[in-house]
């Protein structure tokens, strides 16, 4: 599962996760995991945000980007509706093996 899907550089990659995430930001892993000795029922790939989407029709992440006098960023709820996304799928695939279709995403 790949976290932090809310940043800007990984946002884009949520809808395919295995080729747009995993397969261009870690392709040594990527590879091993497509090797004939793993069995593809047992791998999938996820993408999650916990800031999650503004909404059905506004898929841009719900997070605000804020930085204190000494540069650090801290990143706030833009609306105070949390709508996580992707949480629940990774969890049901882990324990009935087969994929969820989870609204959020």
């Amino acid at each position: 599962m790949m976290s932090k899907c809310e940043r800007g550089e990984a946002w884009t990659g949520r809808l395919d996760p295995g080729d747009d995430l995993f397969r261009l930001r870690l392709p040594e892993t990527y590879k091993e995991l497509q090797k004939q000795r793993y069995n593809p029922k047992r791998i999938d790939f996820f993408a999650c945000s916990s800031f999650g989407v503004l909404g059905d029709k506004n898929p841009r992440p719900n997070r605000l980007i804020s930085s204190d006098s000494n540069m650090r960023e801290y990143a706030y709820l833009l609306q105070s509706e949390w709508r996580p996304y992707g949480l629940f799928s990774p969890l049901y695939w882990l324990v009935k093996g087969s994929r969820y279709w989870d609204e959020s995403m």
